[in-house]
This record gives C-alpha cells, structure tokens and sequence, in this order.
C-alpha cells in the first residue's frame, strides 16, 4: 500500500498542499473583513469553504496537468518523477486531472458559487493550462503567469463573496493582496528555476524578491485597527522563513538545497494567509488556520521524503 501510494503523493506535490486552500479563503475573509464591522454576529458563508475547497482541486488539477504536459521534459530531467519512473502511468494521471476538475465544478455547483467566481475561475484554470504549456518555451511569461495563478485564486476566494459583499471585489485592498500574491509566486518561481541543474552560489540580491509578502500591508488602512499587528506580524513570519531558506543558497550548493529552499518559500505564503483570514474575526476562521498549520506541520514531519517541487 506504501508502494502504490507513495507516486501518488509525489503527484501532487504533497507538501505543497497545504497552501492551496488558504489563498481563496483568504481572498474571501478580506471582502468578509472589510464590508462587516467587527464584532457584528456575523457568519462565514458556505461559498467561503467553497471556494478553499475549489481552489485545493484546481491546484491539484494544474499539479497534474503540468505532469502530464511535461512527462517527457520529466525524462530527461526528472526521471524520478512518478509518470517517467513509471509509478503512474499517463492514463492514470489523465483520469486523475479530470477527476479533480469534475469534483470542483460540481461541489462549486451545488454550492452556489456566483457568476462571478466562475468567471474568475475560468481565467484561473485557462491560466494554468497555458503556463504549464508555454512556460518552458517563454521563460518570462511562465514566471508572471504561475504567480498570476495564485493571485487569481485569491481573487476567486474573493469573488466568491459577491452575493455577501458585492462592492468588494475589486476593492483596493483585494486588488494589493492579489498583486502582492502575484509577486511573491513569481519570486517563487524565480527561485526554482532550472532547480535541477541549481548550484552556482546566489548574490544578497536573493533576499529581496521576499519582500512581496509586504505588498498586501499597503492597503492596511482599510483594515480594523486592532489587525494591522496580526498581519504585520504574520507578514514579517512569511518574509523570515523567506530569508532562512534562501541563506543557505550564498554558497555552492546542489539541486536538492535549492528545492528544498523553494519548498520552504512556498510554506511561507501560509503566514500571509493566516494574517488576512483571521482578519475576519471568526471561530471557523481560526479552524481553518489550525488545519493548515497543522496539516503542513504533519506532512512536513511524517512525509518529509515527499519533495513538492
């Protein structure tokens, strides 16, 4: 059984995981944030887990989609991947990608997601389809359109909450928080580029692309005064897992410390999502930042064999 699910895992990049929910439920809870007055009895609509729901599917959808697509890229220089390494045949991942993708519709349909999240979120999986097929070819337009990908799944989240606050959606604090997603993917991306080959040491200049987690922080002011610390702090967490798994990239280095150091610049955009989802006062708001903190902890200790990039 260990055998047989262990290509699974690897996949869907198992670790990564974690943060593909947070980004649209963080999206929603800015909207929910900025249109309730604290302490008002509000509740968190079900298109809320909805769209993390969704969002959690269509990332799984794009992690196999791009497998798919790059199986023979993959041979040649990631023969350890499930699809050239044989623990996933082509046909299994074809019925795997369309699976997530037939879940997220229909679950998003019997939910009742807005016209609006599904225009959104049209864009989102056309988006990841052209990336995962032109990015080899255009290197720049693969960098801004996976972190297009994430912003637009932040965006979804926040389009998702159309019939609970209509007025929000391409609100200024939406807006800075999807270009701040958008940056800091992007420094992402940059970072893993060519990681199989990766070694040559890195300038200082490494730790600034980091510096996107700040971005969001620009439209505080529309914010309740009493979070401006929680996603200051939040933020400052993102940028220093940011910095700490960069450092090490100042010397000569192998493949493995590269994507290792991606794999953590990725588990950072968890702290920027936690500072703007629990933003909306809500005890189902802190749940969900406990199950991805907790999730990403689990998978980290008990699965840490289990590369994500």
């Amino acid at each position: 059984m260990k055998n047989k699910l262990a290509p699974w895992l690897a996949f869907f990049r198992l670790p990564n995981l974690p943060t593909a929910p947070g980004d649209a439920i963080a999206g929603a809870a800015i909207c929910l944030t900025l249109s309730q007055p604290f302490g008002a009895g509000s509740t968190v609509p079900m298109q809320l887990i909805a769209a993390g729901a969704a969002a959690l599917l269509i990332y799984m959808f794009g992690l196999a989609d791009n497998d798919i697509v790059g199986a023979e890229e993959d041979q040649k220089h990631a023969p350890h991947r499930p699809i050239p390494s044989g623990g996933i045949t082509v046909g299994q991942a074809e019925t795997a990608r369309v699976t997530c993708l037939i879940l997220a519709v229909a679950g998003s349909a019997l939910c009742n997601m807005p016209i609006a999240w599904w225009c959104v979120t049209s864009v989102l999986v056309s988006g990841i389809m052209l990336y995962n097929r032109y990015k080899s070819k255009w290197p720049v337009f693969g960098l801004v359109s996976m972190g297009l990908c994430r912003g637009l799944s932040l965006f979804a989240g926040a389009a998702a909450m159309w019939s609970v606050a209509p007025g929000m959606l391409f609100s200024a604090a939406v807006l800075v928080a999807v270009a701040g997603w958008t940056a800091y993917i992007c420094a992402v991306t940059w970072l893993a580029a060519q990681e199989h080959v990766a070694g040559a040491p890195m300038s200082w200049l490494r730790f600034l692309p980091g510096l996107a987690v700040f971005i969001p922080m620009t439209a505080l002011k529309f914010y309740p005064q009493w979070s401006w610390t929680l996603i200051s702090v939040c933020s400052l967490c993102a940028y220093g897992i940011w910095f700490l798994s960069v450092l090490p990239l100042g010397k000569q280095h192998d493949p493995d410390l590269r994507r290792k150091a991606v794999g953590g610049a990725i588990g950072a955009i968890i702290y920027m999502q936690a500072g703007f989802i629990l933003s909306f006062p809500h005890v189902v708001m802190v749940a969900i930042v406990l199950a991805i903190f907790t999730s990403n902890v689990f998978i980290r200790k008990f699965f840490g064999n289990v590369q994500g990039s």
